[in-house]
């Protein structure tokens, strides 16, 4: 078994790689053991000579200048194999490395973090082995590995079996991850309707954003179907909305509420009619009727839910939400003793 060392001054290795590794290029006589020796050092053992000075291992290539002498020319003959196996077993490592790396993000994002992610990875992968030696190959100290093993088996991740006198860490099959999230989202829809309630009654009194601006508007638009409904009612003024937010915002806005599955009623002013733009569709699940006064709306009306969504001509330039339900209720009202009177278009 030949031993040879390696430093990289821009990696943390056992902080963040935690090893052995024990990687394969293409022949079992290539095998080879990478260890973290310092944090920007590692050692790899393997079964094939060292690297001749030849090697520049700062950047994995050869030198660019020629040899000068045949017996140079020789050595580099000689150890040019090892030089090309060393170098496959690099690129196994550091891909395992990533690896590595990207499963720990992503455990993360499902909850489990940090140390207690690297301690499960560790276990998953040996199969089953002492506290210690999990904790060895997670690099974590020995101290803190008994508390995350206490943790893991909280979650379910990890068992322990006795044998021998001496207890053993074996990894969970991994779709217990799936199972407890399952039952996170179960508790979750439990407790909703009480949290809600909470929310409701801590935030009773009406609440009033304003929004200034044409980007304000937008955000105003987009809020208007942040909050699932079954239906929209709404009192537009078309020509000022072609102006601001403009036509692709309400493009947008149309495509998401249809996606959504939310039907609009609207009534619009004839005075501020656009022709053939955003009629009546059921496919769009839109229905238009055009009040039956000739004055123009400047501002347009979104009710939904407990709000009212307000957007100003241009001139004004601003978008404003008021989140009451008493405000929502009257203004749901005027709306509905309006749309009785107006009229469907041709008639």
């Amino acid at each position: 078994m030949w031993h040879w060392s390696t430093r990289f001054a821009s990696f943390n290795g056992p902080n963040r790689f935690p090893g052995p590794y024990i990687t394969t290029s293409t022949q079992p006589s290539e095998t080879a053991k990478v260890i973290w020796m310092r944090p920007d050092e590692i050692r790899i053992d393997c079964m094939f000579p060292p690297l001749s000075k030849f090697f520049d291992m700062r950047t994995g290539h050869l030198p660019l200048h020629a040899p000068t002498d045949h017996r140079t020319y020789r050595t580099l003959l000689t150890e040019g194999s090892s030089i090309w196996r060393v170098g496959k077993i690099l690129s196994v490592f550091f891909d395992t490395i990533g690896a590595s790396e990207k499963m720990e993000r992503k455990l993360a994002a499902l909850g489990l973090a940090g140390k207690r992610a690297r301690f499960y990875l560790a276990a998953l992968k040996l199969g089953d082995a002492t506290v210690n030696r999990v904790a060895q190959h997670a690099g974590i100290e020995r101290t803190t590995a008994y508390a995350l093993f206490e943790r893991l088996l909280e979650d379910r991740l990890v068992t322990q079996v006795e044998r021998g006198g001496r207890t053993y860490v074996v990894a969970e099959d991994p779709d217990v991850l799936a199972r407890n999230l399952e039952e996170k989202q179960r508790t979750l829809n439990e407790i909703l309707p009480d949290l809600r309630a909470i929310h409701a009654r801590t935030h009773g009194a009406p609440r009033f954003r304003l929004y200034d601006g044409a980007e304000g508007i937008r955000t105003v638009l987009n809020a208007v179907l942040a909050i699932p409904a079954p239906e929209i009612c709404g009192i537009l003024s078309m020509r000022e909305l072609l102006s601001v937010p403009g036509a692709s915002a309400l493009e947008r806005f149309i495509a998401t509420r249809i996606a959504n599955g939310t039907r609009l009623r609207v009534i619009r002013s004839q005075s501020e009619e656009t022709q053939h733009i955003w009629e009546a569709n059921e496919a769009e699940l839109r229905e238009v009727r055009y009040a039956p006064f000739s004055d123009a709306f400047r501002i347009t009306t979104f009710i939904y839910g407990s709000k009212v969504a307000l957007i100003s001509s241009r001139r004004e330039n601003y978008g404003l939400i008021v989140d009451s339900e008493e405000f929502a209720a009257l203004q749901r009202a005027l709306f509905e003793t309006m749309w009785q009177t107006s009229s469907p278009p041709g008639s």
